[in-house]
């Protein structure tokens, strides 16, 4: 999915403003050192110099002028509605003397949007619809229509009202053509969007920057996160990504704690070096250690696989590789029907697998991001997603807060005794 969103011309990279963290992430989990130049104008007529009316704002979205204030793009959650409302209306009132064109789906939308507007912004605010519309006002509400028809140094930040109705193709010209004005896109939390979803809020506008605390977290019932405390000692700085990759791979220590951990968690008897019970303080909903529920490790590269199962002899490895799943019927039927538990499985090949016999997942690679199937979210069972707590020294511990991260992204049940405390010790 990261390949599809950048593509290469002579020795240019091009791709969305709004995909460079994920395509730095994939291009750095290859081994490469990647710096990104930001050669965009600066954006000198949005300022944040009203104290008065940050003080105001940060009362009902705390944090929201200091991440406006270094993100020039990105998604924000909130519900639709008084909400949506609310949001949009602090971001113009933050910045009095910016222009703000907002992007609506139909004329009735923008016409019910400038509406709900004016309560906050008085005469400020109008809507408009039409091939030769002209704008009178500083917050101007239009329909993509008529963005299309909009000119990009008339305005100072683009606001698509819905991330769903704007990542629609029709918009591409026109956001490209506001690639040096600051973009954001708004779109409601409580919404199911999948990863291709995702995808496409990145290319229109970025990443999420900023989530209304009045929202509701949505809990993913099946699917819980589990965090293993076992690490090596402490390790050298790694120069490169490829480096600390290598070296997390080739962690003995690691990949024995690992191994361990999946012949007893598959066993389903915990014994006192292992207590399931540690980092399962509340049970209900989850496997039950005594009943066999199957394991399976998620691993980022052959070569982990490989290392991993020279530890669990009587595991297979699938890799996914043509050549090797014609030697194998456990592969062959790995490819045509799923994978069975008590496998190694690469990343790889377990996004091609629409199948998991198994409630239990090991994510052994460690990194910023860990692979998470989608074929977990349709599952009607509870599984348990356990990770390993790296803090050797600043690397892994930074990559950890990453996962961490990710794993509250996904509004995943993060299960741990004293989590706060383990956080503590990462910074």
């Amino acid at each position: 999915m990261t390949v599809s969103v950048y593509s290469i011309e002579d020795d240019r990279l091009l791709m969305p403003h709004g995909c460079v963290p994920r395509v730095k992430r994939c291009l750095e989990q290859r081994g490469h050192l990647v710096t990104i130049m930001d050669h965009r104008v600066p954006d000198a007529h949005f300022d944040l110099a009203t104290a008065n009316r940050v003080v105001d704002t940060e009362g009902r979205f705390p944090g929201l002028a200091a991440r406006l204030r270094v993100r020039r793009e990105g998604i924000i959650e909130v519900e639709t509605g008084k909400q949506q409302s609310e949001m949009i209306a602090a971001m113009c009132l933050l910045s009095p003397q910016t222009k703000f064109l907002i992007a609506c789906k139909t004329i009735d939308a923008a016409r019910e949007l400038a509406v709900d507007l004016r309560p906050y912004l008085v005469n400020e605010v109008d809507a408009v619809h039409g091939h030769n519309w002209r704008y009178s006002r500083r917050v101007v509400c239009c329909t993509f229509g008529s963005l299309d028809r909009s000119d990009p140094q008339a305005w100072d930040v683009l606001i698509f009202a819905d991330a769903f109705n704007g990542i629609q193709k029709t918009n591409n010209p026109a956001r490209g053509k506001y690639a040096h004005r600051r973009v954001y896109a708004l779109v409601a939390p409580s919404l199911p969007r999948s990863q291709t979803d995702e995808l496409l809020f990145e290319v229109l506008a970025g990443e999420v920057i900023y989530r209304d605390p009045k929202c509701r977290q949505k809990v993913r019932q099946n699917l819980s996160v589990a965090f293993a405390t076992r690490s090596s000692p402490s390790v050298s700085e790694q120069p490169s990504p490829l480096a600390r990759h290598m070296s997390l791979r080739t962690d003995e220590a690691r990949n024995r704690s690992i191994a361990h951990l999946a012949m007893t968690l598959s066993s389903g008897e915990p014994t006192s070096d292992w207590n399931l019970e540690r980092i399962l303080p509340d049970t209900t909903g989850q496997p039950s250690p005594g009943s066999k529920p199957g394991v399976i490790i998620l691993v980022d590269s052959v070569e982990h696989g490989e290392q991993l199962q020279r530890l669990l002899p009587s595991w297979y490895l699938h890799d996914g590789r043509p050549s090797n799943c014609s030697t194998s019927v456990l592969r062959r039927t790995a490819d045509a029907w799923g994978i069975s538990s008590n496998t190694i499985v690469t990343a790889v090949a377990a996004s091609r697998m629409h199948t998991f016999h198994c409630q239990i997942v090991i994510w052994a690679s460690g990194g910023t991001r860990p692979f998470i199937p989608q074929y977990f979210d349709r599952l009607p069972r509870p599984c348990l997603f356990v990770d390993f707590w790296d803090h050797r020294n600043g690397q892994p511990a930074e990559d950890t807060q990453e996962r961490l991260k990710f794993y509250r992204s996904c509004n995943c049940r993060i299960l741990s005794h004293d989590l706060a405390h383990q956080e503590r010790l990462l910074a």
